[in-house]
């Protein structure tokens, strides 16, 4: 496999011991409400904020919403940390739209 974006929460991430970028892609380790972590190849790890919400809930597709936000967002493969914050508020909006 020859991934451009890899995507893991941080289970998975223990699990397939990341700490840095995945098969040489960009990689997003998202921590649901906690922040992400961006690794690019040949560059340091970038730990960029998520988004406060005032109240909890349901969390389905959020993941999914972030991914979209990240691959939504057209400099993506070029400043990864700027498509992880939009990521991010993807994820913030669909969770907010459920209140």
């Amino acid at each position: 496999l020859r991934p451009d974006a890899v995507f893991a929460n941080g289970d998975e991430a223990r699990l397939l011991g990341i700490e840095a970028p995945l098969l040489d892609a960009i990689t997003f380790v998202k921590h649901g409400s906690e922040p992400a972590v961006v690794y690019v190849p040949g560059r340091n790890p970038v730990i960029v904020p998520a988004l406060r919400l005032d109240h909890g809930g349901d969390t389905t597709a959020a993941g999914d919403a972030f991914a979209a936000g990240v691959l939504t967002c057209p400099a993506w493969a070029t400043d990864p940390v700027t498509a992880c914050a939009a990521g991010h508020r993807a994820a913030t909006d669909l969770l907010r739209s459920r209140t």
